[in-house]
């Protein structure tokens, strides 16, 4: 080891932003322990590093005690062989420095720097997407494995969106480019994971924050976020100044903001509506729906069939509705075909299929019950 590790080492300083002590510091505690590997474990060696020169150094330390004292050689020595200028308690260190430690000392110097540059690039990566956690990413798909999908982030770093986190009605070809929302951040093995999404709801908090200007001067707040991927979002906002209208400012003129949200997430509906602080209320508000939302107005009777009414809240009548979970599909197309024949059948009964793959089987079974008809014989001719 000589000036040009030194030179070396300042290099990876500027380039990789690793400090030139830290890795003095592993460099020196990665030559002790080759020292002890290969001279003795025993011995309580030190190693020092000259700054300027890059010279190295072995040094056999021990503690001065008094004399009659010594337990063990290896660690102690006596004052009177230590000399007079050193006292009791003071270090003595005796240069141990091996012929042929040389080659040693390179192989570890490679072997730790090269494993300091991976540690310091793994910790950059980590405090990189952490300090993002919760927030907006932008990158590309690299590969499919296994249904999840890998996305290279700042053409470097890589990232999984496992299948959970994607939407059904998604696809994404390789080398697109895609947006999506950080949600866990993790240390493995392999080194620093970067978790996405594309179906949690803070990527349409997200999306509606950068559009609507009001949501980052904190006049406008968003409440709730209520969603089914890949098919409807309802916001709930609310406005701290009573004269600017929350549900306006988030869709913008023409609703032109929320269209941009809508078509990020690849046409899904998207509804804003004013926040009520009792969920009866909501109801009774009146919702005004984005691009592309559909019918905008929801009123009680689908939205707590659809959108997870509680028991308690219901009327007493309509309380079998929560028998099974408020979000279930059953529900929901219960809902809709009471809604299409009012007052025709119970309200968590589904029609009974008749046409298509499932109505085969009821008019097969229909058909075998009826009793043939008689064949008519045919006249002969004259």
């Amino acid at each position: 080891m000589n000036a040009e590790m030194i030179a070396a080492l300042r290099e990876i300083e500027t380039e990789r932003n690793i400090s030139f002590e830290s890795l003095l510091e592993a460099l020196e505690s990665a030559l002790i322990s080759a020292y002890k590997r290969n001279f003795g474990p025993d011995a309580n060696a030190i190693v020092s590093i000259d700054r300027q020169t890059g010279d190295y150094k072995v040094y056999h330390r021990r503690n001065v005690v008094v004399d009659g004292e010594v337990t063990d050689p290896k660690l102690e020595i006596s004052v009177g062989e230590a000399g007079s200028k050193y006292e009791a308690g003071d270090f003595f260190d005796k240069e141990v420095t091996p012929k042929d430690f040389g080659r040693i000392a390179a192989q570890t110097a490679k072997q730790v720097i090269v494993q300091r540059i991976r540690e310091a690039e793994r910790d950059t990566v980590y405090n990189t997407y952490s300090a993002k956690l919760h927030d907006i990413v932008m990158g590309s798909v690299q590969r499919y494995e296994q249904r999840n999908m890998y996305v290279l982030l700042d053409n470097k770093n890589e990232a999984l969106l496992p299948f959970s986190e994607q939407v059904p009605r998604e696809n994404f070809r390789i080398n697109d480019r895609i947006r999506a929302y950080v949600l866990d951040v993790r240390k493995t093995n392999k080194g620093p994971l970067v978790v996405l999404s594309r179906a949690a709801e803070g990527l349409v908090q997200r999306l509606i924050e950068f559009q609507v200007p009001e949501i980052q001067d904190d006049i406008v707040e968003i409440m709730a976020i209520a969603r089914e991927p890949g098919s409807r979002t309802k916001v709930a906002v609310h406005s701290k100044r009573p004269e600017i209208d929350a549900v306006g400012a988030c869709l913008g003129p023409k609703s032109s903001r929320i269209a941009n949200v809508s078509d990020e997430l690849r046409g899904e509906k998207i509804d804003v509506i004013r926040y009520a602080p009792r969920f009866a209320d909501v109801h009774l508000e009146r919702p005004r729906a984005g691009q592309g939302a559909g019918r905008g107005t929801v009123r009680g009777r689908r939205h707590r069939a659809r959108h997870g009414a509680r028991p308690s809240a219901l009327p007493r009548d309509r309380s079998r509705r929560a028998e099974r979970p408020p979000c279930c599909p059953v529900n929901r197309l219960a809902a809709r075909y009471h809604e299409r024949f009012r007052g025709g059948g119970s309200p968590g009964a589904l029609p009974r299929r008749t046409r298509g793959r499932a109505g085969r089987g009821i008019r097969r079974k229909n058909r075998s019950r009826r009793k043939p008809r008689p064949k008519r014989k045919k006249a002969r001719p004259r």
